[in-house]
């Protein structure tokens, strides 16, 4: 018996079923690989495996993603959602649990792959099935909430993954095995068995979506860059795991508590605005990460040269402080640039939309942590966040350029001569 085609209105009788299994499915991704990213890149670190090979090792996954979405988006249309959805999802679940029990790094970049396979298939399945089931009318919302839900996964799973990995190092990935088999059985239970054909992005939609295209790719490149080899970095500055998991803990905290105040400030000023104070602010922020002696040592001297008594904050409150702000800023830039995306195109256009903003997203992750780790291979640990600064440099100075031409097109009207 076939799969029914794509329902095209809300009114479907499953639709409100459907999306609350989406919601849940991306907070299950959002924790599983947030469990499985930084967890990695510390297993292969104790084991000596050279940073630059960690790096490309993390990038491989998101390239995988990017690879296959295209081959993912003709088994949407011939064997259906949930079929294709679980699949990736089992997929992703298998080279998990397979991971640690391996010693040869060739298998570890085999299984990475597969991983990337996996969330390909679960990824674009589910930002399908989001137009499919949301509704011209509920789309926006819908695109809001499951980017929200998959961006609080990704900020606690770096917490739970480190917690566990000082109890067990296998018991992260036993652990992300579980969460993702429940993923499918919940993807098997209630998302319906629909075929569905994506659309394709187009040169136009790329130049209308260029804001929040380029943002997501800046935030898939710092958060990958962070969550995968920030951890390795103060693995090599002699902390334990557990103590890694206590300064990712500022950072996932700023995340959680910055991205629904933050959203809400969004819709009152306008995404662009809020999304170009978050890249502002989240440059100053990885800046303080990158130099916390240098920003400590500052601190102390303007701490006597005010003749204070007692001693200066510490180093160690210093980047938990820049932590927080890293997150506070970073954090809400993927609900944000989502629902950016879904007020700018045309309903028509956002099944498109929403598969350009996800391959950016893979984009941005895959090439975040080999070229930092090339970076930092060759310039130091405090080089680490200079390619995440210089990208959201970039999209602070787009937003800029954009302005000062709207500016200067609505000045030329007002005192434009009237020839006729």
């Amino acid at each position: 018996m076939g799969a029914k085609s794509c329902p095209p209105t809300p009114e479907h009788p499953l639709a409100g079923v459907a999306l609350g299994t989406l919601y849940a499915l991306g907070g299950l991704l959002g924790i599983s690989l947030g469990i499985l990213n930084p967890i990695v890149a510390i297993f292969m670190e104790e084991r000596h495996v050279d940073g630059v090979l960690i790096g490309a090792n993390a990038s491989l996954l998101f390239l995988c993603v990017a690879l296959a979405a295209p081959f993912a988006g003709r088994a949407l249309r011939r064997i259906g959602l949930r079929r294709v959805v679980a699949a990736g999802l089992l997929a992703y679940a298998t080279a998990a649990v397979s991971f640690p029990w391996q010693s040869d790094i060739g298998l570890w970049f085999a299984l990475r792959g597969l991983m990337g396979l996996g969330m390909a298939c679960a990824m674009i399945g589910t930002q399908t099935a989001l137009s499919c089931f949301a509704g011209e009318e509920r789309r926006a919302v819908a695109n809001g909430v499951y980017g929200l839900c998959f961006g609080i996964g990704l900020a606690v799973g770096p917490v739970v993954g480190s917690y566990l990995y000082g109890l067990a190092h296998h018991l992260p990935f036993t652990v992300a095995t579980v969460l993702l088999v429940q993923a499918a059985v919940l993807v098997a239970i209630g998302l319906p068995g629909a075929r569905a054909e994506p659309e394709r992005a187009s040169g136009r939609l790329l130049l209308r979506a260029g804001i929040p295209v380029q943002a997501v790719l800046a935030y898939g490149f710092a958060e990958a860059t962070l969550l995968t080899l920030y951890p390795a970095v103060l693995v090599r500055q002699g902390f334990t795991a557990m103590a890694t998991a206590h300064h990712l803990a500022a950072f996932v905290l700023g995340g959680l508590l910055g991205t629904l105040p933050v959203s809400h400030l969004g819709d009152r000023l306008g995404y662009r605005r809020v999304l170009f104070g978050c890249g502002m602010g989240g440059i100053v922020a990885l800046a303080v990460l990158m130099r916390v002696d240098s920003v400590s040592a500052l601190i102390g001297d303007v701490w006597v040269r005010l003749g204070q008594e007692g001693q200066p904050i510490s180093a160690e409150y210093v980047a938990g402080g820049a932590a927080f702000a890293t997150g506070l800023t970073l954090g809400p830039v993927f609900a944000l640039a989502l629902a950016l995306l879904a007020r700018i195109l045309p309903r028509a256009d956002l099944p498109g939309g929403t598969a350009l903003f996800t391959a950016a997203f893979a984009v941005g992750s895959a090439g975040g942590p080999w070229l930092s780790a090339w970076i930092m291979l060759h310039g130091g640990g405090q080089h680490l966040f200079t390619p995440s600064m210089a990208l959201f440099g970039m999209l602070v100075f787009s937003q800029a350029v954009s302005w000062l031409w709207r500016w200067l097109r609505s000045f030329a009207s007002d005192y434009a001569i009237d020839t006729r």
